[in-house]
């Protein structure tokens, strides 16, 4: 920090030196001391490189090539357009005539686009590059001589195009190529265009006369896109017409960023000599200043050759010489404020998210499922209109090829992306990384960012999506097999026998499975005391320890009341069982862990270096596992509202109790329900695990298990032991009863 402060402290001076620090000497008697000191007065280039763009620009009349170096010079507005592309989804062929159908595929896959590219969702992403980009877009398909097929796909460079309007408002598109049209089809290019075209200098215009090499576009094989069309206004409008003032701001910035760095490496030095009384006149001042001056730049050419050296000058009795680094007084220049207020503009224009951004300032957290549908519904609202135009392109290969088909039998649709499963599958990946971690697997993949909050009852966890891995249905067999034990494992959760009450006589239990069990019962116990805290404040209660101010009057409480504390205890519900990607509640985060460190420890036993199984791959049996959870977090919570929290509150009122004694009994209730939340934690971190093992065993073909009772276990548990078939061995928890702390091992 100290070092970034300097660095703009540096920059800050040298700022102030470009844009004219006068340095002078002061006068003494006579002239002679005059005109000594140089002053170079440089041209400003506030925005580096790009400032003579940015000088031209004037709001709704900004040229194409400056929204090129707009998109090129700001990367964060590159990346969105590109964000935006991928929201609108993938091309993909569906219908009903598998022969067709694959005939179509083949062509999707695989039709040549640009020359260098193939399939067409390289084309459907390159003509949304420029729509996005210049508000408007123009593809081709190229017939093979004889018009017997389609050759290719060809995307046109909107800087190059422009319409005109005649009498009769019948608009006619026009190129500007650099290549013009070819008279005659050449075999071995198989690819023909006029509307290819590179920069061009003669700028963007609306209306006006064709030049002398511009050609009129016959537009039976184009496809034109645009968006955000005004009016009469055939062009469309970019997504980039708020940005041109912003991105001007963010241009200045880096580039003074860049300046700064760059000059700290080597920083300019201010060498002033105050002249003695034995200087008569300008000569022999302007020969000690040389002097001086030849000196210095020997030493720095000695320092830049990797040579030492040392600036030493003998003077007058009464001269001096003073050497300093210009910015070394580290003043600083706040950057920070402005570039996230450019970004949240930039992120405003395209209507995205900050984290699709990778900007993790997000003032939304909470909101990221929201977030996710007004973004894919934008992107619907966007493709719809460019549907037709791609399914056109498809059925111009057909007909050429003499195909003909009903409907139904085929159609290009764009397939939006499953931004809900990337962010669980996001999720799964960060698990698994963390039970590596625990059980000394080593770190966790880079792709995974973790920021678990300083409240033990805030479990906000931020994830970089990854690419996803296949996974199972929900409906397989062993997730419905699973679905239906975990229903009557529910059905006897206040059943268990309590044999295994101490968390320390878990011999059989991993230390890594002991610290989740715990993690997990610290977080239920916070926000449940925070949820008591939440009833008491919003029934005007006192805390127990400090009720000292409170009257003795009897409480009355209103229908509205006993709604509020029911909003509570739900509120407590969301926080624990949330799946969103900015605030992952307590029950996904430690069954996933637990979850997957039976992957990890199942593969250990078996000598292996790492498991085969991952929370994606074996996502039915883990969400069959979440959905347990969820429902006991919520019945337990639901239980204590109806059956405690409000007879208590009815109780009290009935007997007439004071505000201390009601807030006392509350108190006590929520305690005494701790145990519930332990017996919760210990039972779902067993199960999770002990599935996880078996599910890891089967995989590299295990077929025995042994039931191992823990110290000290009830007689039915003991009665258990021995060796079994794997699909036939009792799962701890889920065959026993809730609190039950035996285990399964290799046979």
């Amino acid at each position: 920090m100290k070092l970034l402060r300097g660095l703009r402290g540096i920059g800050d001076d040298l700022l102030s030196a470009e844009r004219g620090l006068a340095l002078t000497l002061q006068r003494g008697k006579g002239a002679a001391r005059s005109g000594l000191t140089d002053a170079q007065i440089r041209q400003g280039s506030p925005q580096g490189i790009y400032t003579s763009a940015f000088a031209g620009i004037a709001p709704r009349k900004i040229s194409p090539q400056f929204l090129e170096v707009l998109r090129e010079a700001i990367p964060v507005i590159d990346g969105g357009i590109n964000r935006l592309i991928s929201l609108l989804g993938q091309v993909v062929v569906e219908g009903e005539n598998g022969k067709l159908m694959a005939e179509v595929e083949d062509f999707v896959q695989n039709v040549p686009v640009n020359g260098f590219e193939v399939g067409m969702q390289a084309f459907f992403r390159n003509v949304m590059g420029e729509t996005f980009e210049q508000g408007f877009g123009l593809g081709e398909y190229v017939m093979e001589k004889g018009g017997r097929d389609v050759a290719g796909l060809w995307v046109a460079d909107s800087k190059d195009l422009y319409f005109t309007k005649d009498d009769k408002g019948v608009y006619q598109m026009y190129a500007r190529p650099h290549v013009l049209p070819k008279t005659s089809f050449n075999p071995t290019g198989q690819l023909q265009s006029v509307i290819s075209g590179t920069w061009n200098s003669a700028g963007f215009f609306m209306s006006g006369s064709p030049g002398v090499s511009d050609v009129a576009l016959g537009m039976d094989n184009k496809v034109y896109f645009s968006i955000n069309n005004e009016n009469q206004d055939p062009y469309g409008t970019t997504i980039m017409r708020p940005l041109p003032f912003v991105g001007k701001l963010m241009a200045t910035i880096m580039n003074s960023e860049m300046s700064v760095i760059e000059r700290f490496g080597d920083p300019m030095y201010h060498v002033k000599y105050k002249a003695g009384k034995s200087i008569k006149d300008a000569g022999m001042l302007n020969t000690r200043k040389k002097g001086i001056t030849d000196d210095f730049n020997a030493l720095i050419a000695a320092k830049r050759a990797g040579r030492s050296g040392d600036f030493v000058t003998a003077t007058d009795l009464d001269s001096d010489v003073d050497v300093k680094v210009i910015g070394s007084d580290n003043k600083e220049i706040g950057f920070e404020i402005p570039m996230q207020g450019a970004f949240e503009m930039v992120c405003a224009a395209f209507g995205l998210a900050p984290w699709m951004l990778a900007l993790h300032y997000s003032t939304t957290q909470g909101m990221a499922e929201q977030e996710v549908e007004m973004m894919l519904m934008d992107a619907a609202i966007r493709k719809a209109p460019f549907l037709p135009r791609l399914n056109a392109i498809v059925a111009a290969m057909l007909r050429a090829r003499g195909r003909t088909w009903k409907q139904g039998d085929w159609k290009i649709n764009v397939q939006s992306p499953h931004l809900h499963d990337l962010m669980k599958l996001a999720q799964a990946r960060f698990l698994d990384a963390q039970a590596q971690m625990m059980a000394g697997g080593g770190q966790a993949p880079t792709q995974t960012q973790v920021s678990l909050g300083a409240d033990a009852g805030d479990m906000r966890i931020k994830i970089t999506p990854a690419s996803p891995l296949p996974v199972v249905g929900r409906d397989a067999p062993g997730a419905l097999k699973l679905r239906a034990k975990l229903a009557k494992y529910r059905e006897h959760w206040h059943k268990d026998c309590g044999c295994h009450d101490s968390i320390e006589g878990m011999k059989d239990r991993s230390p890594e499975a002991l610290q989740v069990m715990a993690d997990y019962q610290a977080v239920l116990e916070a926000g449940w005391s925070k949820t008591l805290g939440r009833v008491l404040g919003t029934l005007g209660l006192p805390v127990p320890e400090d009720d000292k101010s409170v009257s003795g009057k009897a409480v009355t409480f209103t229908e509205s009341d006993y709604a509020r504390v029911e909003e509570a205890v739900n509120r407590f519900v969301d926080e624990m069982t949330s799946n969103a990607r900015d605030n992952q509640g307590a029950v996904v985060t430690y069954t996933g862990r637990a979850h997957a460190l039976g992957f990890v420890q199942a593969a250990k036993e078996l000598g292996k270096d790492g498991p085969t199984l991952d929370l994606l791959k074996n996502q039915a049996i883990f969400d069959e596992l979440l959905s347990s959870g969820f429902a006991l977090v919520k019945d337990n919570a639901t239980l204590a509202y109806q059956t405690d929290i409000m007879e208590a509150m009815r109780a009290g009122m009935e007997r007439g109790s004071n505000p201390k004694e009601i807030a006392r009994t509350l108190s006590r209730l929520f305690t005494d329900k701790n145990s519930d939340w332990e017996r919760l934690a210990r039972s779902e971190v067993a199960l999770a695990q002990e599935i996880g093992k078996r599910n890891e065993w089967a995989e590299w073909g295990q077929k025995r298990l042994h039931f191992s009772p823990a110290p000290g276990a009830c007689p039915a548990c003991a009665s258990l032991a021995g060796d079994y078939d794997i699909n036939k061995c009792p799962l701890p928890v889920l065959d026993t009863h809730p609190n039950c702390t035996c285990a399964t091992t290799l046979a």
